[in-house]
């Protein structure tokens, strides 16, 4: 009949709780801290990458023979997508859309810069040979009398069918031409002993 001793229970219950809420909260906070170790290390070895594709860009420019740039923007595609791929494997599954954003967008930046050098180049490389033409071709034919509209339209010719030219480049080196063929014609023309004032008069029509 006597009463049985009895243990308040209610602060141990308490304690034990609030143990495993710790521990709960460590093993949140080392995961964390495995995370942010792991996209630290991913953005490390993306930042490499990023500067490895452009070195390999930078060498490539400067390899690449007079007018034989084109397609070079598409072989810089092609070297890009084989070491993105290459980097996209070791990229951790939590991170991967991330990555492949930032993947996308360094391609549309090294494409973008391999475009317009091979633009540039093939550019330069056709003025180049059309500059060679107009003074080995139609500046002689200029100067020996031929008349300047008809050497003109062969000249238009010839720079109407440069593919790496816009119209309206091809517009100003058509005229630049004009101009410059007409001086050779009146030079000849001087040089074969022709007067001044019939030069004059025929130039103004």
């Amino acid at each position: 009949g006597r009463p049985i001793a009895t243990y308040d229970t209610t602060a141990v219950g308490k304690g034990m709780a609030n143990f495993g809420k710790g521990l709960t909260l460590v093993g949140k906070a080392i995961g964390d801290q495995d995370d942010a170790t792991s996209e630290f290390e991913t953005e490390r070895k993306f930042q490499e990458f990023k500067w490895n594709q452009q070195l390999d860009l930078d060498k490539r420019m400067r390899e690449v023979e007079p007018g034989k740039a084109d397609g070079f923007a598409d072989e810089t595609a092609n070297k890009y997508s084989e070491g993105a791929k290459e980097f996209f494997s070791t990229v951790p599954d939590s991170l991967k859309a991330k990555y492949d954003n930032k993947l996308f967008g360094a391609e549309r930046e090294f494409y973008g810069s391999a475009a317009g050098f091979a633009r540039e180049e093939q550019k330069r490389s056709s003025l180049v040979s059309i500059e060679d033409a107009k003074t080995n071709q139609y500046f002689s034919r200029a100067r020996s009398g031929e008349p300047v509209d008809k050497i003109g339209v062969d000249y238009k010719s010839l720079v109407g069918a440069n593919p790496f030219l816009t119209p309206i480049e091809k517009d100003i080196e058509t005229r630049k031409g004009f101009g410059d063929l007409e001086e050779a014609h009146i030079q000849g023309r001087v040089e074969r002993g022709d007067e001044i004032d019939d030069i004059l008069r025929d130039i103004r029509g």
